[in-house]
């Protein structure tokens, strides 16, 4: 499971990024969420596995990519397109402490602590993308934004004040993030190699 996989990477020094993950259609508010889910709760990024998107040589009627039948271009498939058009940072300006994102409202949310962005050093700064599904407005506290937008949707680039920070978008407002929802989400590292310890917060 992903204990594993980052138990393995940390003792070998190596990042991790999760490929070939997915499921048929009809469980994507099952397995395919609970991917998500636990990917977000890590800290980790990953590829959805579009397996036989366009032509199962069986049955044209199984498919698990996010869109379905009939093929040529195929027809979108909502929960799907839902899951994963979703902000997500590129780059994060200091140490990624929890993000959330609830597919069923847009709603996404991160926190983060770094050193001081000066507005402008965009080299620095969080780089946050966003899908052009998501067309809801970034706030941030403890940070200023600054939103280009781009052929395949928008950039946030996120600049620090030092300290902890929040980005949230899909949200009327932002504000620390609560200690309840970082207790929710945490970033989780498991112990050094032979230890027999819990994981615990990184």
């Amino acid at each position: 499971g992903y204990l594993s996989a980052i138990a393995d990477t940390r003792h070998l020094g190596l990042a991790l990024w999760i490929g070939e993950f997915g499921c048929n259609p009809a469980d994507t508010q099952t397995i395919l969420s609970a991917h998500y889910r636990e990917q977000d709760a890590f800290g980790l990024g990953g590829s959805l596995w579009l397996w036989k998107e366009n032509a199962n040589d069986i049955n044209r009627t199984v498919f698990w990519g996010v869109y379905g039948p009939p093929f040529g271009p195929g027809v979108p498939q909502p929960d799907r397109i839902r899951l994963t058009s979703r902000p997500f940072p590129l780059y994060t300006a200091g140490n990624l402490r929890a993000i959330s994102y609830d597919a069923g409202n847009g709603r996404f949310r991160m926190r983060a602590t770094s050193r001081r962005v000066p507005f402008g050093e965009t080299s620095r700064a969080t780089i946050l993308l966003l899908p052009a599904a998501t067309g809801s407005r970034v706030r941030a506290h403890g940070a200023r934004v600054l939103v280009l937008r781009r052929d395949t949707g928008r950039e946030a680039f996120v600049f620090p004040s030092g300290g902890a920070y929040s980005v949230a978008v899909g949200e009327r407002r932002v504000s620390p993030w609560p200690r309840r929802a970082v207790q929710q989400v945490p970033l989780l590292c498991p112990p050094p190699a032979g230890s027999r310890a819990p994981p615990a917060p990184c």
